[in-house]
């Protein structure tokens, strides 16, 4: 899933980041998000605050036994976050 860490590098702005990874969610079934959703209600992401809140809820349910694969999504929701840290930074510098 390298291409969709390349995506968020190249978004400018953080709307851009919130639908890279709005995309990038839709990817994820159901079943796959079932541990998301036992610890938060709203598994989906309209904000830069959402990208944090889920972030931080796949990182928890990452050391369940979905690991491999909520690992995977916590690491690109860390990374989005990241992104738009940058951009907010680069827009006060």
């Amino acid at each position: 899933m390298d291409c969709w860490h390349r995506e968020i590098e190249r978004a400018n702005t953080e709307a851009d980041v919130v639908t890279r990874a709005q995309d990038y969610l839709l990817l994820w079934s159901p079943v796959e998000l079932a541990p998301l959703a036992r610890e938060s209600r709203n598994v989906r992401i309209e904000s830069g605050a959402d990208i944090d809140r889920l972030k931080r809820t796949a990182s928890a349910a990452s050391i369940t036994p979905y690991t491999p694969e909520l690992h995977e999504l916590a690491s690109y929701l860390w990374h989005a976050a990241r992104r738009i840290g940058e951009i907010r930074r680069s827009h006060h510098a």
